[in-house]
């Protein structure tokens, strides 16, 4: 009320910010739900609430997606950060498969020319026949078949394929033709 004036100078101390990391295990095979993910976080106290409905620091059983947590501190502070899971491309092969043919050739062949995707350590069936590390099968009966990949962590995919038989060989002769001792018959 006398025009005196006190001046005082303060430091207000922000919390830290939230930081959110995450540690992954990706699914295992395409389709499959036994990702996980867990959040790590700078902070002790916290409650956690994930886009999938669960409030653990770790989520288990998951198949590829995004996922989204959002993390509160005792001061009712939060953060939020989203991460997408993401599995292992599917096997995908390219193969050579060799028909039957005129030549005196025993039977059909199919061999694997190009493989990607898996986890690799690939093995090979025909039909569920026992696994090899073999990629090709010869000595093939004309007919339908499914080749087997299979990678080092178990995931599996099919690709079925065909083997043609050997064309059938026709010839045609006029009704009547006649032939002499000795002669060749020629055909056009």
């Amino acid at each position: 009320s006398q025009g005196n004036t006190l001046e005082r100078t303060f430091t207000l101390d922000a919390p830290p910010p939230i930081g959110i990391s995450f540690v992954t295990i990706p699914p295992s095979c395409p389709g499959a739900k036994d990702g996980q993910l867990s959040a790590k976080v700078n902070q002790s106290s916290v409650r956690y609430a994930w886009s999938t409905g669960t409030d653990s620091a770790s989520l288990t059983g998951l198949g590829e997606g995004l996922y989204r947590l959002t993390v509160t501190n005792a001061s009712g502070c939060r953060d939020s950060a989203q991460i997408q899971l993401f599995g292992t491309l599917p096997i995908e092969v390219a193969l050579a498969v060799e028909n039957l043919s005129c030549r005196p050739i025993a039977g059909g062949r199919v061999e694997v020319t190009s493989l990607v995707g898996g986890n690799g350590g690939y093995q090979f069936a025909l039909d569920a026949r026992s696994f090899s590390g073999e990629g090709r099968f010869d000595n093939l009966s004309p007919g339908r078949y499914t080749l087997t990949v299979k990678d080092e962590l178990g995931c599996i995919d099919s690709f079925p394929f065909g083997i043609k038989p050997r064309p059938q060989l026709q010839t045609q002769l006029p009704a009547v033709q006649t032939v002499r001792l000795g002669e060749p018959l020629r055909m056009v």
